[in-house]
């Protein structure tokens, strides 16, 4: 420790120069990680450009007046959609919304959107940390994809469905028509001038065109550029759809259309008849289903009629406000409550009160309201209870002094009564967890608040616990034959017992408790109907902090090897490690579990990468403890967690666990590697080449190729394996390291003659 005139003159100096330390840590496995991040780099440096010249369009007419494409902007602008195209086989669309949150960047929130190209997400603040790792002469694409957003907010733009043109000059037309009606869109809505188009090699004039509700659409206006229809055609064909949409709006085929302009290319008297914009602007059906959540990370819902309703009511009093509309739609639809704030947490529920106001003003169906009660509670089940915590409630607007605190505008009495258990069961949650050290009392309230939690009566919530308090002494210290007496009570609340006793175990202070427990966990979970839900409480919650590591991080991915499979031998052991013969398994995995792990991971990419290089460096600082960086993981925990991880991968499968397994082979892989020549390296040389094993065996698991050049690198260089010690274990491990690399090998040769 510095005292505090060394504290000052070591910051002053700006420390020990730590670059070549920091140099070393970039090793093969970080450097493999870093090569599929600037895979995806490219991808979001091509959906920043491609934003960027959206914006320029909105803004600037004149980039698009050249009929023959001649525009450079334009051409790139194709470029970039093709470049796009290929990458992937199944997303052919682009989604830009509006979220309104306040980036970590410390943008306004009103520049606050998201770009979504099938499962890759860009955002300011994504932005900004991809022009980081890039480097210099990067950062235009972050100031342009600003000045886009600053444009999209300009033109009141909630949402921007862009869908790929085939590669034909007709498809290229189309979309510049489309682009060229938009850049004039604006002017001439507030000059009530005409848009000026050229089709067919002829000057044409559009006016203006509203939706049924007598509102400006810029969608319907481009359906009249398109398809070459005057004004009083279309607005005749609007009326008639509309009034067609009213008469049948109890039926089945009345319900899937939420206005006039959805319904256009949805009946089936109309359809092919019509040219749909390739672009669409703040079509409010595109935000329904972005936002639609199921209970699974960003599952889209089916569209039903009471979703419908939500949706019309929204835009009935939005007063023609895309912004408005989104707010609305997000406070009963949104899919991010589980990174809501408290601020943010207030908006949506005056948007939602305000909504709920309609609905009783209008004597609407009772089940519309009970849609948006019942998708607003399943959403505050998300949010974490710290918002909660420092959210004053009121029925109406009120002040709370203190920091804390937060000024809560005016709710809904139905959301006044959410809102207050919730806060309940945040309190409740904090005693449970307390209990482990100490006497907590539980009063009427914290029962009734838990029974309603785990959708039991307050007396069998006070019977859970009694079992739970019973299964630790006064100590703290958890009894596990108790547990086990206890487990066919604990099976009956199976919906959320899982959830809370894994907070249970990541509680617990003493490592001898965290084993017992953690193998108590296993025999309920060998007992559970439904592994998936277990198995996304435990990748999200090890995907929660991923520049930080904990022990229940090591703890997560061993119980998700458990789920992942469908019987499991170890499950009557005490044991805090995975077996290795696990990976044998092919007919005896979980398919339902593994889907569950392999679309959090996919949906979270940029997460995950992030997790395992804070865990490799971490190892590595561990294995030469005289920097400045060391961490206070055990060694031992740490090369127990990236082998539970690469087991983890190879069970699940899918091209990002390829992309860690393959980068941590060209690391343990080769003998060069810094790994394997830091200071306590040596002493922990068998660890090491265990952990490279399972790595080998885990490749031959994936079934590629290609990966068998890998294979034979190492097999090639066993007499510098053999170089990293003495005596006949060192001299047996590096020969079960070459066995199971001849192994692999053969497997995957063997398993892709199979396959032709």
């Amino acid at each position: 420790m510095l005292d505090e005139e060394a504290e000052r003159l070591f910051k002053e100096l700006g420390g020990i120069d730590r670059t070549q330390r920091k140099t070393a840590y970039e090793d093969r496995l970080a450097d493999g990680l870093l090569a599929k991040e600037k895979e995806l780099d490219v991808l979001r440096t091509h959906l920043l450009e491609l934003t960027q010249l959206l914006g320029n369009f909105l803004n600037d007419a004149r980039l698009l007046q050249n009929a023959r494409m001649a525009n450079d902007s334009f051409i790139r602008f194709l470029e970039i959609l093709s470049r796009l195209s290929k990458k992937s086989h199944r997303d052919k669309n682009i989604f830009i919304r509006f979220r309104g949150q306040t980036p970590n960047c410390g943008v306004h929130e009103k520049l606050d959107y998201v770009i979504r190209f099938g499962n890759i997400n860009v955002d300011v603040d994504t932005a900004y940390r991809m022009t980081k790792r890039l480097g210099a002469g990067t950062e235009s694409f972050t100031q342009g994809m600003i000045k886009a957003f600053e444009i999209f907010s300009e033109c009141d733009l909630s949402n921007l469905y862009l869908k790929f043109p085939k590669e034909s000059a007709k498809e290229f037309d189309l979309i510049r028509t489309s682009l060229c009606i938009l850049s004039q869109y604006k002017t001439a809505l507030k000059s009530n001038s005409l848009i000026v188009i050229e089709k067919d090699g002829k000057k044409m004039s559009l006016p203006v065109i509203e939706d049924e509700r007598g509102q400006p659409d810029p969608n319907l206006t481009q359906v009249a550029g398109l398809n070459g229809l005057k004004q009083t055609t279309l607005q005749d064909l609007i009326t008639k759809v509309n009034a067609w949409m009213k008469q049948s709006a109890s039926t089945p085929s009345g319900s899937q259309f939420v206005n006039v302009y959805n319904a256009l290319f949805g009946i089936r008297e109309l359809q092919g008849k019509l040219i749909r914009p390739p672009l669409e602007i703040n079509n409010v059906q595109h935000l329904m289903l972005d936002s639609a959540y199921d209970g699974t990370a960003n599952e889209k819902a089916p569209v039903t009629k009471e979703k419908l309703q939500v949706t019309r009511l929204a835009m009935a009093i939005s007063s023609g406000s895309p912004y408005r509309e989104a707010q609305i739609v997000e406070s009963v639809y949104g899919n991010d409550f589980a990174e809501i704030d408290s601020s943010r947490l207030e908006l949506r529920l005056e948007s939602a009160s305000d909504l709920l106001d309609c609905i009783e003003e209008k004597s609407e169906d009772p089940q519309i309201e009970n849609e948006v009660l019942d998708n607003i509670e399943m959403r505050l089940e998300l949010v974490r209870d710290d918002v909660f915590d420092k959210l004053f409630v009121a029925t109406k607007v009120g002040r709370e002094t203190g920091e804390e605190k937060t000024i809560t505008r005016r709710m809904h009495d139905k959301f006044y009564k959410m809102i207050t258990f919730f806060k309940g069961r945040s309190v409740a949650r904090r005693k449970m967890k307390a209990m482990i050290l100490q006497d907590i009392d539980f009063d009427d309230e914290d029962y009734e608040t838990i029974g309603k939690d785990f959708d039991i009566t307050p007396r069998d919530a006070k019977e859970l616990i009694r079992l739970l308090k019973g299964c630790f002494d006064h100590q703290g210290r958890f009894l596990k034959t108790r547990f086990e007496r206890n487990i066919p009570d604990f099976e009956q609340h199976e919906r959320k017992i899982f959830e809370f006793l894994w907070h249970y175990l990541k509680e617990t202070p003493h490592r001898t408790d965290r084993v017992a427990f953690l193998n108590s966990l296993q025999m309920l979970m060998a007992r559970m109907k439904q592994p998936q839900k277990a198995i996304q409480t435990l990748v999200a919650d090890f995907l929660t902090n991923p520049r930080e590591i904990s022990f229940s991080d090591r703890n997560a991915v061993m119980l998700a090897n458990i789920l992942v499979r469908k019987y499991n031998k170890e499950l009557m052991h005490d044991i805090e490690i995975t077996p290795e013969e696990v990976l044998l398994v092919e007919e005896g995995l979980n398919r339902d579990a593994i889907n569950s792990a392999s679309k959090i991971i996919d949906d979270n990419k940029e997460n995950f990468f992030a997790k395992i290089k804070t865990i490799h460096i971490r190892l590595k600082q561990a294995l030469d403890p005289g920097g400045l960086d060391a961490h206070p993981m055990p060694l031992r925990f740490l090369l127990a967690l990236e082998r539970e991880i690469y087991i983890f991968l190879s069970l699940v499968d899918g091209s990002v666990a390829r992309s860690v397994i393959i980068s941590a082979l060209n690391e343990y892989g080769v003998p060069e590697s810094e790994i394997y020549r830091l200071e306590k390296s040596r002493p922990n040389m068998l660890s090491l080449l265990q952990l490279l094993k399972a790595i080998v065996r885990a490749c031959g698991r994936l079934r590629k190729m290609e990966d068998i050049a890998l294979l034979d690198k190492i097999i090639q260089r066993e007499a510098d394996f053999m170089g990293f010690g003495k005596g006949p274990q060192h001299v047996d491990m590096v020969r079960r390291v070459m066995k199971w690399t001849m192994e692999s090998k053969e497997k995957i040769a063997r398993d892709n003659r199979r396959e032709s």
